[in-house]
């Protein structure tokens, strides 16, 4: 049986890529992995997306993280996040495109966590995790989720306004979210990687 392993892809000829995959086997679920704030240092390989793309990888999910436009190799320049939304539906429709009949599942750290949920709207994945999503920093009012959600941060978090991800989260129908709050750890989750992958893959486990 052939063991995933990490290929380079470019999406669209223009967005720099990485799936974590079985060569040439099909896939019933997908992952895709939005990474953090472009103009803070947020990349593809951030400690927090390549942990969320080795959970995909123990249950057997081809996983795709992508480098926003700007950032790296990936074409283009920064766009208030507007652009930044539509890179992720164009990756989205790039792994659909490669595992026809798969269900998306869209993950997000961060701004990442904020670009995947405004792309909910318009790719309706199966579900959603966001780990520290960007709630004091963008527009995430808008976004009330109505799909298997599950999201997690630590309420020291110095980045992003825990009491912002709190007032969020008490806007959401109870019945679709999961949390996972923990005191410390920080925005970066420093000495709690482990366990975040932990969590979220037994709750993604669940839903499968």
């Amino acid at each position: 049986m052939s063991r995933p392993i990490e290929t380079a892809v470019t999406i669209d000829h223009r967005l720099e890529a990485v799936l974590t995959a079985a060569p040439d086997l099909p896939a019933s679920d997908v992952l895709l992995v939005c990474h953090p704030h472009p103009l803070h240092e947020g990349t593809m390989h951030n400690k927090v997306v390549t942990t969320l793309c080795r959970m995909g990888r123990d249950l057997g999910l081809p996983a795709l993280r992508f480098n926003f436009r700007g950032v790296h190799n990936s074409q283009g320049v920064w766009d208030q996040g507007v652009g930044e939304i539509q890179d992720a539906i164009d990756a989205a429709d790039w792994l659909l495109a490669r595992y026809p009949g798969a269900r998306l599942w869209l993950a997000g750290f961060s701004f990442g966590g904020y670009v995947a949920a405004q792309a909910s709207r318009q790719l309706s994945p199966a579900g959603l995790l966001l780990v520290a999503p960007a709630t004091s920093r963008f527009d995430m009012q808008s976004v009330r989720v109505d799909l298997p959600t599950w999201v997690a941060f630590n309420q020291d978090d110095d980045t992003v306004a825990p009491e912002s991800m709190q007032a969020w989260l008490d806007q959401q129908p109870k019945a679709w979210v999961t949390e996972y709050i923990q005191p410390s750890g920080g925005h970066f989750y420093h000495g709690q990687l482990s366990a975040l992958k932990r969590q979220a893959q037994a709750w993604l486990e669940g839903c499968l």
